[in-house]
């Protein structure tokens, strides 16, 4: 940890990232246009970050150690190139068309499908709760003291 956070800045600190939580589901699913999802969750995920570090946890608390980008970076594009190659062997049998029939895409045209699956669903959603479910609330439930092991 970056310092040795008091007890009531954690609790604050979990406090905040669930309400921000809760505010951000009724906000993208409810409030807010369409177009705002983006830039949205992307403010939203750098709000998170920074209660996280408010509440006294470091960098590597929260997994974001730029040192350990490049392994993180490779790792993403394996899994990327498994799904693309996955899509590509579906995409070119003819038996799977009726698995990838999804009117949420088919009535896309083909830009706005290339923005949802290259812009919107990795920066607006996966981004946003990587930060969120796999980042900042471990560190903080693992780190306050309302977790069993502190």
């Amino acid at each position: 940890m970056a310092a040795d956070p008091s007890s009531s800045s954690l609790r604050g600190g979990v406090t905040g990232a669930l309400a921000l939580l809760a505010v951000s589901n009724l906000a993208t699913n409810r409030w807010l246009p369409r177009s705002a999802y983006v830039p949205w969750n992307l403010g939203m995920a750098a709000g998170l970050v920074v209660m996280a570090r408010s509440a006294g946890l470091g960098i590597e608390d929260l997994g974001l150690d730029p040192r350990r980008l490049r392994k993180g970076a490779r790792t993403g594009a394996v899994g990327v190139g498994m799904v693309g190659l996955g899509y590509a062997t579906l995409l070119t049998s003819g038996w799977a068309e009726a698995l990838l029939h999804d009117e949420r895409l088919t009535s896309l045209s083909p830009r706005d499908a290339l923005w949802h699956l290259l812009v919107r669903i990795p920066l607006g959603t996966v981004l946003a709760e990587e930060i969120a479910f796999r980042s900042v609330l471990p560190a903080l439930l693992r780190s306050s003291p309302l977790s069993p092991a502190a």
